[in-house]
C-alpha cells in the first residue's frame, strides 16, 4: 500500500512478532510496529487508514488486524503518526479481540459514509472462525462492522455481524447515498457451500448493507 511519500506492508513472521512496516518510497527510514505474536500459517492482510489520516496524517490512525500477544487469536490494533506522518513505534495500548480462536482476518476496509445522518465512519473486517463479541454467537466465520466515527471502538461487540463461511475476502464499498440499495459492501466468502443460485457448492459473492450487514 502506498500513500504519497510512504509505503506500508504487513508481515506475519518478524522475529517474535507480527508487524506493520512503514518505509519511505526509497525503502529507507523504516519503522516496524509489532502487532502481537507471529502466525505465518494465518498471514496478516492490509489494514486501512481512517479519514483523519487522509486529510491530516498526524491526526489519523492506521487500523490493522494483528494477533494477541500470547496467542494467535486476532485482535484489532490502531497505530498513530507523528507530525511528519511517520508511524509511531508502538500501537495504542487498547486493542479489540476479533476472534476467540486462532483465525485469519480479511483485509480491513474503512469507509466514511456522509450520506447517513449523522455521518458514520465504518470499519469492516472478517475472521475465519469463532467471531468474538457477537452477542447472538457465530461459531464459524463472519464479517463485522465497527463504528469508528469517534475513534477506536470501546465496546467489544461489533455494531453488526453476519455469518460467512470461513470468513471473507477483501471488502469493496459501492457508494455514499441515502437511496435504497445504494450503500452496500461486497465480498466473497471463503468456504464452499450453496449460494442460493442453484449451484450446490462454491464460494459465494455477497452483498450486504453497510449500516446493518443485512
Amino acid at each position: 500500500m502506498v500513500i504519497p511519500g510512504r509505503v506500508f506492508t504487513e508481515t506475519s513472521a518478524n522475529g517474535a512478532n507480527a508487524a506493520v512496516v512503514q518505509a519511505n518510497t526509497a525503502l529507507g527510514d523504516v519503522v516496524i510496529v509489532p502487532v502481537g505474536s507471529q502466525d505465518a500459517a494465518r498471514p496478516l492482510h492490509n489494514g486501512d487508514f481512517d479519514n483523519n489520516y487522509l486529510t491530516s496524517p498526524s491526526t489519523g490512525f492506521y487500523y490493522v488486524c494483528g494477533k494477541s500477544a500470547a496467542s494467535t487469536n486476532p485482535r484489532l490494533y490502531r497505530v498513530g503518526f507523528d507530525a511528519a506522518g511517520k508511524m509511531n513505534a508502538a500501537p495504542d495500548a487498547a486493542t479489540l479481540l476479533l476472534a476467540r480462536a486462532p483465525a485469519e482476518c480479511s483485509p480491513i476496509t474503512e469507509f466514511l459514509n456522509t450520506g447517513s445522518v449523522p455521518a458514520k465512519e465504518w470499519l469492516f473486517v472478517g475472521v475465519s472462525t469463532r467471531c468474538a463479541g457477537v452477542p447472538f454467537g457465530i461459531p464459524g466465520g463472519c464479517v463485522m462492522s465497527f463504528d469508528i466515527t469517534i475513534g477506536m471502538p470501546a465496546n467489544p461487540r461489533p455494531f453488526a455481524a453476519a455469518a460467512e463461511r470461513n470468513g471473507v475476502s477483501g471488502i469493496i464499498i459501492d457508494n455514499v447515498s441515502t437511496a435504497a440499495q445504494a450503500s452496500n459492501i461486497y465480498f466473497s466468502n471463503e468456504g464452499n457451500g450453496p449460494c442460493g443460485d442453484g449451484i450446490t457448492t462454491g464460494g459465494c459473492a455477497v452483498k450486504l448493507t453497510q449500516s446493518g450487514l443485512q
